[in-house]
């Protein structure tokens, strides 16, 4: 019988997921930035919404991950890999806390440890998930897969 594994995924590969949703998000941003500032919203009258567009790409930033990976556990650019989170707490909690901890400062730096403090205040990790042929029984006392994969 075929069940599926889990392990987790490395820097490399969790660098070109946050490449992928990056350039996502940042061409949504922009396109809606375009678009607002041409019509006779408030991008269209005032001036500091079109001179200062980062508070509009966070919020797209936020927008993305938070829904995604709150419906979906995973975000476009964790399907190339097929990586999912998964979460040790309330799995709102988790993914509201994991999002906001994107936001810090340097947070993109805290890679180069272990662990992410995005994932660390949340308590939640990124795995890769593979499908196996289940005639190992060994594979069944992987704790880690027990604990955090249920089908």
């Amino acid at each position: 019988s075929e069940n599926k594994i889990t392990k987790p995924v490395n820097q490399f590969a969790r660098f070109i997921n946050r490449l992928i949703d990056l350039t996502i998000v940042l061409a949504i941003a922009f396109s809606n930035i375009d678009l607002l500032s041409n019509s006779e919203t408030i991008f269209g009258r005032d001036s500091f919404f079109n001179s200062n567009p980062y508070w509009f790409i966070a919020l797209n930033l936020f927008i993305y991950y938070f829904v995604l990976e709150s419906l979906f556990l995973q975000t476009i650019g964790k399907l190339h890999n097929n990586s999912f989170v998964t979460f040790e707490q309330n799995r709102f909690k988790s993914i509201l806390i994991r999002t906001f901890g994107r936001f810090l400062l340097f947070e993109a730096f805290s890679f180069f440890g272990a662990k992410g403090w995005h994932d660390g205040i949340s308590e939640t990790s990124v795995v890769s998930v593979k499908a196996i042929n289940l005639s190992d029984e060994n594979i069944l006392d992987d704790t880690f897969v027990k604990e955090n994969y249920k089908n």
